[in-house]
């Protein structure tokens, strides 16, 4: 049986997004977060990944344990095509697992994203940490990226997050709107409200080479077991405080009726 939402208009042709993944928790949630969030049924999503066996190489190694990591790369590459190929498969949506061949795993992206013409690249970031004032942002898709997992644009950097909007995320808007809905747009506008100075941390003369726009998405912080702690006291005091109440109003009512 065919999923209709799936099936694109045959005289609308396919909007390519693309998706760069690599090893980990954090690529996985970026792919599921934009599937539930901004994927159009007419969109056909490229999960790109470049395998890159170079970054486990240490000095002096042997031949023969070169072709091991060589080897190595290879399997890890099967496996996540396997997982993503499964995602596609579970979440109903158009697209493929694509590897991409290159020296530098982003140079790699940005040129497939033109040699495809792609509408839309999709990244992901860690949450900020603050360290005495200073924010350190955790990239999420290789360490020669320079910042790039830090931004979801390289053109926000004047934007108005009070709600208005200036040349610079006008000139967005407009490029975004031929493959983003604008509740979806808005949506992720609204995120970066709290942030600033954040979508702007991008690599320029690495992004500006890219012509189609980026969006990202920021893991969420995860609490300290502190914090836990004591969340899960103030909502357990919360509720005592709230069964007292109500044992203390039961007891007066008790009395009335006698």
């Amino acid at each position: 049986m065919v999923d209709n939402n799936s099936i694109v208009s045959q005289d609308e042709p396919e909007k390519v997004v693309v998706v760069p993944v690599e090893w980990g928790q954090l690529s996985k949630d970026t792919f599921l977060w934009y599937v539930n969030t901004l994927y159009l049924n007419k969109h056909c999503v490229h999960v790109c990944y470049v395998p890159d066996f170079r970054r486990h190489l240490q000095p002096r190694m042997s031949p023969e344990e070169v072709m091991e990591v060589m080897i190595e790369t290879s399997t890890e590459s099967e496996q996540l095509k396997k997982l993503y190929e499964s995602l596609i498969e579970e979440k109903k949506v158009n697209g493929k697992f694509v590897r991409v061949g290159g020296n530098n795993r982003w140079c790699a992206i940005v040129e497939y994203c033109k040699r495809v013409n792609a509408v839309l690249v999709v990244l992901g970031t860690q949450p900020n940490r603050c360290n005495g004032g200073h924010q350190e942002h955790q990239n999420s898709y290789s360490s020669d990226l320079q910042g790039l997992g830090q931004a979801g644009t390289s053109r926000c950097d004047k934007t108005d997050f009070d709600g208005t909007i200036t040349k610079e995320e006008s000139l967005l808007r407009m490029s975004a709107e031929s493959s983003l809905r604008e509740a979806a747009y808005k949506m992720f506008r609204a995120s970066l409200k709290d942030q600033g100075p954040f979508a702007a941390t991008v690599t320029h003369d690495v992004l500006d080479q890219c012509e189609c726009p980026a969006v990202v998405y920021r893991a969420p912080e995860k609490e300290s077991g502190e914090a836990q702690a004591r969340r899960g006291s103030l909502v357990t005091g919360s509720f005592n405080a709230k069964k007292n109440a109500t044992s203390n109003v039961n007891g007066k009512t008790a009395t009335k009726e006698k």
